[in-house]
């Protein structure tokens, strides 16, 4: 994946939902902080149908703090009402209705009207205050399906991705959601990574498998740690020998300097988004991976290494330990954070829990961080944002430095760790 090369500072740069939907056009273009507030606030519209209300609001609710909003009820017919709203947003909205019907999508929102973008424009600040301003707990389906269908008209490819999430809670199979997302998908920038999270989540029931990569090579026989990369990293750079953040931690701050090097890393990737049901299933596919993460990590490190996991990679280090695998420490950046993943604390020592405020793609996932904060012995650190997504975020060596979290690593959190055996 790409890098970005926008950058917003911190959460506090974020306006509310009904500033950031009632923004000018021309300064929302150069306004990404704005772009982040929208698309927050659509992926925190709508609770999915398979949560319960209170999990819900646990789930969102720095969220809806940061940006002002309140989820409202899932609500049908949706594809009707969609398309209704859609009807009266001109030319280019009557496009989409007809194909959102049809169920033939044919990518019928890729370029906006001139004409119509007024019209988008205005149906957007109006459903937003609507929706976000005064007694929000009368707040109505039809504001909330206006600001969707205008929101999938919309010139930033960001908010069109997050609106075609906020339009699959309501119709599971909306065909232009479903186009948005297929077409964001396949680029690689960030809004591609946002819109893979959101389309695994949706499509949590298909029968799809989790691919585990057994590369030949040597092993690193002094290795004592391990990066573990997430979902769709398999072929990224930041995590091996010649990636960013390997170099960082084990050659220029050298807080890992046994990190694994040999050429027979653990690889693998997987498309189950983690069950967020309100009765926590197994998911098996994440759990073989686990349980070949443990494995793997028996054969080729130290006793009772030290594991660094990124996005879903972290999920997998944290139920590795539930396979038995006893570990020092685990570093999770940017985890995935549910029920079904959670670490036995009898297998680890410490845990440092990195994240950022308003990650789009944990958002997405209804990642629950607060779950591990009555853990023992975990500690959580957040660091500030950057990019429009945020999710890359912890495995930048550049958040590393700037944010103190290099300065924490080697001054306070490895000197808690015991020695090894």
């Amino acid at each position: 994946m790409t890098d970005d090369p926008r950058a917003l500072r911190d959460t506090d740069d974020l306006p509310d939902a009904v500033e950031a939907f009632g923004a000018a056009r021309a300064v929302r273009r150069d306004e990404d902080a704005a772009s982040v507030s929208r698309a927050a606030a659509l992926l925190t519209l709508v609770r999915p149908r398979h949560l319960e209300q209170s999990e819900y609001r646990v789930v969102t609710e720095e969220a809806r703090e940061l940006i002002g909003v309140e989820p409202i009820e899932p609500f049908a017919p949706g594809r009707e009402e969609l398309a209704a709203q859609l009807e009266s947003l001109g030319e280019s909205g009557a496009r989409a209705a007809r194909h959102m019907l049809s169920g033939v999508p044919d990518e019928p929102v890729r370029g906006l009207a001139a004409a119509d973008r007024d019209v988008v424009d205005a149906a957007q600040s109006e459903a937003a205050t609507e929706l976000f301003q005064g007694a929000r707990e009368l707040a109505r389906p039809d504001p909330a399906a206006k600001l969707i269908a205008a929101s999938l008209l919309d010139e930033d490819p960001l908010v069109q991705v997050a609106a075609a999430a906020a339009a699959l809670r309501v119709d599971r199979k909306n065909p232009v959601a479903e186009a948005i997302l297929d077409r964001a998908a396949r680029e690689s920038d960030e809004t591609a990574e946002l819109s893979r999270a959101i389309l695994t989540n949706d499509r949590r029931d298909e029968a799809r498998v989790v691919e585990i990569e057994y590369p030949p090579g040597e092993r690193d026989p002094a290795a004592d740690s391990t990066l573990v990369h997430g979902t769709w990293a398999r072929s990224g750079r930041w995590w091996q020998p010649t990636g960013d953040l390997y170099s960082y931690l084990r050659d220029e701050a050298r807080l890992f300097p046994h990190l694994y090097r040999g050429t027979d890393p653990f690889k693998w990737s997987g498309y189950f988004a983690f069950r967020a049901w309100k009765e926590p299933k197994v998911d098996w596919n994440r759990r073989q991976a686990a349980d070949s993460l443990a494995w793997w990590a028996h054969r080729r490190l130290t006793p009772e290494p030290d594991l660094i996991g990124h996005s879903y990679g972290g999920s997998l280090s944290m139920m590795a330990t539930a396979e038995e695998k006893r570990v020092r420490g685990l570093i999770l950046l940017s985890p995935a954070v549910h029920h079904t993943c959670l670490p036995d604390p009898a297998n680890y020592e410490q845990i440092l829990h990195v994240r950022m405020k308003l990650d789009l793609v944990l958002l997405a996932d209804l990642s629950a961080p607060w779950l591990l904060r009555p853990l023992p012995r975990v500690t959580e650190r957040v660091v500030k944002r950057r990019g429009l997504i945020g999710h890359s975020t912890t495995h930048d060596p550049r958040v590393w430095r700037e944010s103190g979290l290099a300065d924490h690593v080697r001054d306070a959190w490895l000197p808690s760790l015991g020695s090894r055996a």
